[in-house]
């Protein structure tokens, strides 16, 4: 009856602990369970992270690349403008200098017009005269020589000279003074008819000279206001041109100044999420090591208990 108590004694223990091993198989495998479940989660967010990281990383890139090309176009729009600014100052000198030229061939051939008018010269009379079949050169020589001179050191009377070209005495009141500065009146050179006949033709053969002159000076004036026409125009659209260059110049900096801006925020926004997400996996990676340390002192555990049990059996073989 003494022997049979302690017998007693260890069933119950072998039995508390025989139920004490399968519980704690059922405790290790729900740990691993849990921790497989929360390894696998934090792998799976670490995934997700990763993702997200790359994703803001290629807009980051795509931002970087917009940006390079919105700056090459606005390099590209300032030389553009640039060029056209050129060119403009350019025309700007051109037209300058013409109109200085122009002004300039105008006044001598005003007033080669006007001595011409005034003062015809020996040699246009002469020229006249012998076109008209007058007599021989010499001989008119030698009529005008008496008078050349004269004539050509007097001034026009005051009735012509205050007259206008487009007056009707004006040309036959020249011609007539043309035709007695080079046969005087008071020879008997030429008749009465012969004298006015001349008058008349000479008064023609200059109208239509000074008819010439003038259609040429106003072709040549219509001519010069069409190209300066053209030319403003041409300036005018090119200053269109170049102030349009301009605001699209000025917009894309704007754009540009706002793509900075948004780079900018995206690159902060994405350092401070990937600080916090390699936080988060940092805080996951200590919470794996710490269940793993924890895994392996239960299996430790279990493997003392386990030995110890086969201890105690062999030991209570031993005394049966």
């Amino acid at each position: 009856m003494k022997r049979s108590a302690p017998i007693v004694l260890l069933q119950h223990e072998e039995s508390a602990k025989l139920q004490t091993v399968p519980g704690l198989k059922r405790e290790l495998g729900l740990l691993r369970e849990s921790t497989k479940d929360a390894l696998q989660q934090s792998w799976a967010e670490v995934e997700q992270l990763q993702e997200k990281a790359a994703a803001h990383l290629e807009l980051a890139n795509a931002l970087e690349r917009e940006l390079e090309i919105s700056r090459a176009r606005e390099q590209e729009l300032m030389r553009r403008c640039e060029e056209q600014m050129g060119i403009i100052e350019m025309h700007r000198r051109n037209e300058e200098e013409w109109a200085r030229e122009t002004a300039a061939s105008t006044s001598p051939n005003i007033s080669n017009q006007n001595l011409s008018t005034k003062q015809p010269p020996a040699q246009k009379r002469s020229s006249l005269l012998q076109s008209m079949r007058l007599p021989s050169r010499p001989s008119l020589i030698r009529l005008g020589s008496g008078t050349r001179n004269e004539f050509d050191s007097t001034k026009a009377p005051d009735d012509i000279s205050e007259m206008s070209q487009d007056s009707d005495d004006y040309w036959p009141s020249m011609s007539r003074q043309i035709v007695n500065a080079a046969i005087p009146p008071n020879t008997d050179r030429l008749t009465h008819d012969e004298r006015r006949k001349l008058e008349s033709e000479l008064s023609r053969y200059l109208m239509t000279i000074n008819d010439d002159k003038d259609h040429n000076k106003n072709k040549i004036i219509d001519e010069l206001t069409i190209k300066i026409s053209g030319r403003e125009s041409a300036i005018a659209e090119l200053e269109r041109s170049a102030q349009d260059q301009c605001k699209t110049a000025k917009l894309l900096h704007s754009e540009l100044e706002r793509l900075r801006i948004e780079s900018n925020n995206c690159k902060k926004s994405l350092t401070r999420e990937v600080e916090a997400q390699r936080k988060r996996v940092h805080e996951k990676k200590k919470v794996i090591i710490e269940q793993r340390d924890q895994l392996t002192e239960y299996q430790s555990y279990i493997i003392d208990l386990t030995n110890e049990l086969e201890r105690i059996r062999t030991e209570r073989n031993d005394d049966f």
